[in-house]
């Protein structure tokens, strides 16, 4: 998949990764507040022949979704430049672990779940339920964009018995029981918008 895929997305600007100080990976219900300095990206699923190629994963209510429109928030009147602050959805990456792209103090941290969901933590908060994890994530350059992988795959998962979007992203890991999803190759694109104040 991986050869016809690049060929495909050569319109698309070549994404720069920095090598940033790595976060210590998590296992427990908490992590520590992300300082990641690597080039941020957006996030695209790829597989042909299906209805989730070149599809845009955005993050919405603690989760990752094709599908679903980013959803962001930025206190009003805070003397916080919201007029001037993203609501896309952007990623960085700080070792082997995955960061939102935020502007708020403490930022967010990517996880998986317990059950392998794809999530991000609220801001002020890097609480996590018991059982997930940080880490484990690369993103090595292909040609003209950048691949997401992990020692799990990742897969899209329709929430509606017909199929069909919204799907919600997974992370094939130990208590991960979905069935009927899609395996995907997870694209990190270059971006030229800046960072969210933070995530809902």
């Amino acid at each position: 998949m991986k050869t016809t895929i690049i060929s495909s997305l050569a319109l698309l600007a070549a994404t720069a990764f920095a090598a940033p100080a790595p976060l210590p990976s998590a296992t427990t219900s908490s992590a520590p507040a992300p300082t990641a300095t690597a080039s941020a990206f957006g996030l695209m699923s790829l597989r042909s022949g299906s209805d989730i190629h070149f599809a845009t994963i955005n993050a919405r209510d603690s989760k990752f979704w094709i599908g679903k429109q980013t959803n962001t928030y930025c206190p009003p009147g805070d003397g916080i430049p919201c007029e001037s602050l993203s609501n896309t959805t952007t990623l960085r990456l700080n070792g082997d672990n995955l960061v939102m792209d935020t502007a708020v103090p403490g930022g967010q941290v990517v996880y998986i779940g317990p059950k392998g969901a794809l999530r991000f933590t609220e801001a002020h908060t890097n609480a996590m339920p018991a059982g997930s994890t940080t880490g484990g994530f690369n993103v090595t350059q292909e040609g003209s964009f950048g691949e997401i992988s992990h020692a799990g795959g990742f897969v899209a998962c329709s929430t509606k018995k017909e199929g069909g979007a919204p799907y919600e992203i997974f992370v094939q890991v130990k208590g991960f029981e979905k069935k009927g999803c899609e395996g995907f190759d997870f694209a990190a694109v270059n971006v030229t918008t800046g960072p969210a104040w933070e995530y809902i």
